[in-house]
């Protein structure tokens, strides 16, 4: 997914931003009609959110056996899913269908041909949540299909105005903020905690290097935090794999899936923190050379988020990337 030749689709379609509606909605009796599904990335996002993720939660009644106290209710997510040659952004809403059925929720994503991420997300959500307030209030199908080619115009001006992340265009009081939230605890440890489970479980076996699932602290910056997630755990993969961070708008909380995660993962749509603990609050014995590595990683994440390091136990260097071992090797022999 993510990793189709971005100048066919636009040759075919001609455009680079494709906003699709799909889900429940009163103006249909059950799941209402397809609404801009029209890139491969776009219906493999609906078959593995939708079908294999939402719709098999609820059969296997994975939620429904949540005690009270640890589900969440209704869907009212953001999610960001990045790969090597597109972006999708997309937004989960509680909704029902004509008979008022309202398990399922309703959705809106948003395909951007392009494989970088822009300085700040938050315009493309607010936009994308436009499209869920014209929805909720749209009386029959017509109107919400009114309202999906107003959300496609309204995202195409809303792109012109974004810029491409870089050092120079994203805000680093925005990261400054982000790494000293107290929530990653004392010294930051939550980011060791994190890259310790994420260095210890791709040791495991070569077929998991590449696909992980981890809960994490949102650290205070909201609808940002997707993609401040994003960026500093895109430099830990190769770019050839796809990363999904989602976020329930009232949770303080992100989930971070990396490749080929297996469909159960979605459980966390409607699971609290009671359910899945976060990785960054999880207390590890984490050895000292990766405390030096995480640094050393939050240093470029504030300097230079482009070209931040990898952590020795995550891969191979990528173009233009260097390995912290390497790093090390030449800090330790410089001051020897």
């Amino acid at each position: 997914m993510l990793n189709e030749s971005a100048e066919a689709v636009f040759q075919e379609t001609n455009s680079r931003l494709h906003l699709a509606l799909f889900g429940k909605h009163p103006g249909w009796n059950d799941h209402m009609e397809d609404l801009g599904l029209s890139t491969p990335s776009l219906l493999e996002f609906k078959r593995r959110v939708y079908y294999e993720g939402i719709s098999g939660r609820l059969d296997c009644g994975a939620w429904r056996n949540l005690a009270p106290e640890g589900r969440i209710e209704a869907f009212d997510h953001e999610l960001l899913w990045t790969g090597p040659t597109g972006v999708i952004f997309a937004i989960l809403w509680h909704s029902t269908d004509g008979g008022g059925r309202a398990a399922y929720p309703m959705v809106a994503a948003a395909h951007f041909l392009t494989g970088r991420l822009p300085a700040k997300v938050e315009p493309v959500f607010d936009a994308l949540q436009l499209v869920a307030d014209e929805c909720r209030t749209a009386p029959d199908r017509d109107a919400v299909k009114a309202a999906q080619a107003r959300g496609s115009e309204r995202l195409i001006q809303t792109a012109r105005a974004l810029v491409p992340m870089s050092s120079q265009t994203w805000s680093r009081e925005d990261r400054e903020n982000f790494i000293n939230h107290a929530s990653f605890g004392e010294g930051g440890d939550g980011f060791t905690r994190l890259f310790y489970a994420l260095t210890e479980y791709q040791n495991l076996t070569p077929a998991a290097k590449h696909t992980f699932c981890y809960r994490v602290t949102d650290g205070g910056a909201g609808p940002e935090a997707i993609a401040l997630w994003q960026t500093l755990m895109r430099a830990q993969m190769e770019a050839s794999h796809s990363l999904l961070a989602m976020r329930c708008r009232h949770c303080p909380w992100v989930d971070l899936l990396a490749g080929e995660f297996p469909a159960e993962e979605f459980f966390r749509l409607k699971a609290k923190a009671s359910e899945i603990p976060l990785v960054t609050d999880v207390p590890y014995s984490v050895p000292e050379e990766l405390k030096e590595q995480t640094r050393m990683v939050l240093e470029s994440f504030l300097d230079t988020p482009e070209l931040m390091p990898k952590l020795d136990a995550c891969g191979s260097a990528g173009p233009g990337q260097r390995t912290l071992g390497s790093l090390l090797s030449k800090i330790f022999r410089t001051k020897s």
